[in-house]
C-alpha cells in the first residue's frame, strides 16, 4: 500500500500527487522508526525537513545533518532552527543557502554541492589507506543513518 501511494505521487507534480507522495513517505518513516532507533545512530543524514523534524523529536540522542534541496517548507525550517544545537544545515547550492539565510539570518549553513568534482575523487593510495582503517577498526565507531531519496526514476 505504501509503495502504491509513493508511486502514484511520483506520476505527477500536482498538489494532489504531492499529498499522496507525502503520506506514503511519512507512513514509511513511521513504519521504520523502530529500526532507526535500534540502530542507535550518532548522526542521521536527511534530505527532508519534515522527516528531520519528526526524528528530532522521536530520536533525541542523535545529531542531524540536513541537506537542503529546495526552497520550500519555510515554517519547518524556522521550527528546525530551534534545534540548532542538534542539527546542521547543508545547502546543495548557493540559491538554497541564500534562501535559508533569508529565513534565519543568523544561521550557519554549509555548502554541500551534490555534483561530482573529479578533483575531489580519492586516489588509489587514499583508498588503500581507507581500506586499511576498515580492517583495523578503532574502539569507537561512528554510526551514520542516511534517510534519503526513495524516489525512483519513472519511465
Amino acid at each position: 500500500m505504501v509503495k502504491n501511494l509513493i508511486r502514484f505521487g511520483e506520476k505527477g507534480s500536482s498538489k494532489f500527487h504531492q499529498i499522496f507522495w507525502f503520506i506514503g513517505q511519512n507512513f514509511q518513516v513511521f513504519t521504520n522508526l523502530s529500526k532507526v532507533r535500534n540502530f542507535e545512530p550518532n548522526v542521521l543524514w536527511l534530505r527532508d525537513p519534515w522527516i528531520a523534524l519528526l526524528l528530532l523529536r522521536k530520536i533525541t540522542n542523535s545529531r542531524i545533518i540536513l541537506e537542503v534541496h529546495g526552497r520550500s517548507a519555510k515554517l519547518v525550517y524556522k521550527i528546525l532552527y530551534k534545534y540548532k544545537n542538534r542539527i546542521s544545515f547543508f545547502a546543495i547550492n548557493d540559491i538554497n543557502e541564500r534562501y535559508l539565510k533569508t529565513i534565519m539570518p543568523n544561521i550557519k549553513v554549509g555548502l554541500a554541492p551534490m555534483g561530482i568534482d573529479k578533483t575531489n575523487l580519492a586516489t588509489v593510495v587514499e583508498i588503500k589507506q581507507f581500506v586499511g582503517t576498515i580492517r583495523n577498526p578503532s574502539r569507537h565507531f561512528l554510526k551514520i543513518g542516511y534517510i534519503g531519496k526513495s524516489r525512483r526514476k519513472v519511465t
